[in-house]
């Protein structure tokens, strides 16, 4: 199996939710200011998250920005 560059970039099929781009949003930002007050990981919405989960998130919203990803019900 080879993967290519387009592979990992490509936008997959389905909606992109207004709630899971606040979402991403909120575990980025939320992990962030965590983070710079010299914590690890931080408990948002009954979970820990830490960096891997905010890298997650930042990269959705990269990738959505990226390919100029419309969130559902919006033109």
């Amino acid at each position: 199996l080879l993967t290519t560059k387009e592979d990992l970039t490509a936008i997959p099929e389905g909606t992109r939710t207004e709630a899971g781009f606040r979402h991403n949003i909120s575990v980025t930002l939320g992990y962030l200011d965590s983070w710079l007050r010299g914590v690890g990981c931080v408990p948002l919405y009954n979970l820990m998250e830490d960096a891997a989960t905010a890298e997650i998130s930042r990269a959705q919203l990269w990738q959505w920005l990226r390919h100029d990803a419309r969130l559902e019900g919006r033109c």
